[in-house]
């Protein structure tokens, strides 16, 4: 018995060893049935290079690029729609196609070779037939290769690809260091590759770049840049960010941003969704965006900046119009009976010190004073700055020293935690005393306990409940005092004299 028990289990972990096993090299080869959008650039042409020292242009010809696809590191996967799917297996079937009629060329001149290298005509017959026999499969693979090929290229005229499901491929990088050349991309299985070219004139490029589907060499788009040589940095985030959704494979739209009024737009730089524009290379030029809901904010030295949501999913080119209100400013002086001379820092900006005149926008600020003194701490404030008053005397009541602050939070605290659990223990004789209180009158109602001894634990029972209560009245002004000396590190609020 006790080995046929020996046998039951050792069969039994073989076969669930097995079944792992078999579920484990099933699961990998899924995981390795994912495949990956390759992604490369090379580096950009110099067109009419106008620059002095050309060394330096053809350094950015090849940083530019790598640049670009560092920002597209993080793109994603790729949709692949049933065109792009057809075309690429059209492509791969037209390769198959040539390289099969290669090699019928070959069998054909092989054959016929045999005319001059058999040595009898019992040989001659022989290799004729296997070689007649390798040309008529041949002619049979490249005959059924010409009907996939037409069948793929009637899909895609008559745009019927009803069976054909979309598929996602990660997009990885090539090399984020190296830049190919053309036969690279022949050698290695590429699926995008960028190119480009660079204009000079005088200390701006002008930037065109191409993206190109393989295989097929398949154009898809071309964007234009334009940056100051010490702003490429800035010009391939921008075309990063344009060409993100074209990698995705996400519909586009074309947006064109026109400012107001006219003033605001040499500084303004506009947000889209968190990625920076330059407002002058982009202001009534069209910028390629997936359509959809895009957070837009715009700002410009000396406006207010404006933010709103854009929906541009309703048409394929858009008009985003942005007016801007002008900044209004006036003159302010700060003081305070603390420090005196410290310096005066306006949402992080140094303006001056106390009790100098200080031009600040209107509105709301925040503030930092920094005393003179090396062992004094910043204090903070908020400040109400309003046009009415071209001179504000705003007076700071700034408060203790943080160190201060921070020693009364912690003792409030302290203090907070002692109640609760102080709250936390006179429960447990609270309920005690009363469960024997109820207790005891049920047994004197019995006629088993005496009055005087219900009486006592009444009492008992009472004294409790009223020192829990005491107890919860207590955590409950202690919790106050702790938020108020929570509160007490937020930001003064100046007040005007």
């Amino acid at each position: 018995m006790f080995k046929r028990l020996v046998v039951f289990i050792f069969l039994t972990s073989l076969l669930s060893s097995s079944l792992w096993c078999e579920q484990a090299s099933s699961s990998q080869s899924a995981s390795a049935s994912v495949a990956d959008w390759v992604l490369a650039g090379s580096a950009f042409t110099l067109e009419s290079p106008l620059f002095q020292n050309t060394s330096s242009l053809e350094q950015v010809a090849s940083t530019l690029p790598l640049l670009i696809l560092e920002n597209l590191s993080d793109t994603g996967v790729r949709v692949l729609a049933p065109q792009e799917i057809v075309e690429r297996k059209l492509v791969l079937l037209r390769k198959e196609r040539t390289s099969l009629g290669n090699s019928l060329t070959a069998a054909i001149q092989e054959r016929d070779k045999q005319l001059f290298v058999s040595d009898s005509e019992k040989s001659l017959k022989k290799n004729l037939k296997e070689k007649d026999a390798q040309i008529q499969k041949l002619r049979q693979q490249l005959e059924e290769k010409n009907n996939q090929i037409k069948e793929l290229e009637l899909q895609l005229t008559q745009k019927d690809f009803q069976g054909i499901q979309e598929v996602q491929e990660a997009i990885v990088l090539w090399s984020s260091e190296t830049l190919v050349s053309g036969t690279t991309v022949k050698d290695e299985a590429i699926n995008g590759l960028l190119t480009g070219s660079i204009t000079a004139s005088g200390n701006y490029l002008a930037v065109t770049v191409q993206l190109t589907l393989y295989p097929g060499a398949i154009p898809v788009i071309e964007l234009q840049g334009l940056a100051a040589v010490t702003d490429i940095t800035m010009l391939a985030q921008e075309l990063a960010s344009q060409l993100k959704p074209v990698l995705q494979n996400r519909p586009m739209v074309r947006v064109a941003f026109q400012i107001e009024p006219p003033e605001a737009v040499a500084a303004a730089k506009i947000f889209v969704d968190g990625a920076a524009f330059s407002a002058q290379r982009f202001v009534d030029k069209e910028v390629l965006l997936p359509a959809g809901t895009h957070f837009i904010e715009v700002e410009s030295a000396g406006f207010r900046t404006r933010t709103f949501e854009a929906d541009f999913s309703q048409s394929t080119r858009f008009l985003a119009t942005v007016n801007l209100e002008a900044q209004d400013k006036t003159f302010v002086s700060f003081s305070s009976h603390n420090f005196p001379d410290a310096q005066v820092y306006i949402d992080g900006i140094p303006e001056g010190t106390m009790g100098s005149e200080l031009e600040l926008e209107t509105g709301f600020a925040f503030g930092t004073v920094l005393p003179t003194l090396e062992t004094a701490e910043p204090h903070y404030f908020v400040a109400e700055i309003t046009a009415e008053s071209s001179l504000s005397q705003l007076n700071l009541q700034l408060k203790r020293d943080t160190q201060e602050i921070s020693a009364r939070i912690e003792k409030r605290r302290r203090a907070m935690y002692n109640s609760y659990c102080a709250l936390l223990v006179s429960l447990i004789p609270s309920f005690v005393s009363y469960g024997m209180y109820v207790n005891m009158a049920n047994g004197w109602a019995l006629g088993y306990e005496s009055k005087e001894t219900v009486n006592l634990w009444k009492n008992i029972s009472t004294g409790s409940m009223i020192l829990s209560a005491g107890l919860g009245v207590n955590l409950a002004v202690q919790l106050g005092l702790f938020i108020g000396a929570a509160d007490s590190v937020l930001p003064q609020r100046a007040k005007t004299k």
